[in-house]
Order: structure tokens, then sequence, then C-alpha cells
């Protein structure tokens, strides 16, 4: 996202001076820039995911790979399209730097990783809909765990087991079935 605004600092004056001559739509910049920068927006993310994934001991199956690895793909895409959008809406390159690190730790606050997202306040709640962060952080979830059952008595200590702790993980048992991909 970052370095998204830092690359459209550049354009901005050319652009400006290309759409005031009415030489193209401002849809047409952006798909442009969009498909010319694809291979390089996703080289390094996926040499990142490609070693990450095996290195931290995630299950080793082609499936949940490749899905981890076309998700991390499309939050990289959506976090250039946020970049591009912050990037377009101010006018400098300072305060782009301030609203996209902004935008992304609230983005990252709302996921679900810090917070849970059921006791969010009613005024930031809908923010979670529109956070790319909290659909792969989801997603990643999700792949990775997707049929797999944990039962509480095997998760804690002997003195532990008839404690509120497994009362509050839903009766002993996780069961990781109802998210569905």
């Amino acid at each position: 996202m970052l370095s998204t605004i830092l690359d459209f600092a550049g354009d901005r004056a050319v652009l400006q001076k290309e759409r005031s001559a009415g030489m193209y739509r401002l849809s047409a910049y952006f798909l442009s820039k969009s498909l010319s920068e694809l291979p390089v927006e996703l080289a390094w993310p996926t040499y990142f995911i490609t070693i990450l994934y095996f290195m931290s001991g995630l299950e080793r199956s082609a499936d949940k790979f490749f899905a981890a690895l076309v998700m991390h793909l499309l939050n990289c895409l959506s976090a250039q399209a946020i970049g591009l959008a912050v990037a377009c809406a101010v006018f400098t390159v300072r305060r782009g730097m301030v609203a996209a690190t902004a935008i992304m730790n609230i983005m990252v606050l709302i996921s679900g990783f810090y917070v849970s997202t059921s006791t969010l306040p009613s005024f930031v709640s809908w923010w979670r809909y529109i956070s790319p962060v909290r659909f792969s952080y989801e997603a990643a979830v999700t792949i990775e765990l997707r049929g797999q059952v944990y039962r509480c008595a095997a998760m804690v200590s002997t003195h532990l087991r008839n404690s509120s702790i497994c009362r509050a993980v839903h009766h002993r048992m996780f069961s990781f079935d109802r998210y569905r991909a």
C-alpha cells in the first residue's frame, strides 16, 4: 500500500496534464497501471508465501498451499488498490503515508485477530465488512483449520478441564467445519 503511494507521487503531474488534455479517462489509467504492474506486484508475495508457508509448519497439501497463496495474492492486490485510491485522494506524499498508515492500522485492529469482532462498538462494527485484512485473516484460518476438531480436554491440563475455559469454548469442542470456503 505504501509503495503504491510513493509510486503515484511521480505519476501525478503527468496524469493531471494528460487528463486535462483529454487524452484518456481515469479508468484507463487505473487499468493500465494495475495490469502493467501485476507481475511485479505478485512476484514478491509469491516468493514470500512459498517460503513462509513451509517454514511455519502449516499442513503440507497442495490444495491448502495454493488456496493460501491465492488468498494472499488477492490481499496484496486489494492493498495496492487501496493505496492507489489514497494516493489519488490526497495531494502530498506525506499526507498519503499518514492516511494509509491510519487506514491500515484500523483494518488490522478490526480484523478479528486482536479484538473479537463481536465486541466492537456499533459505530465501528460496519468497518469490518470493508476490511480486506479481516477477510484474508478469516480465509487463512479457514484454509488451514477446515475439517479439524479440537477437544477442550486435550487442550488444557487436568485441573482446568471443568473450568470456565472449557465452558467458554462451546461445550468442550471446537469445530472448524462451519466455516466453508
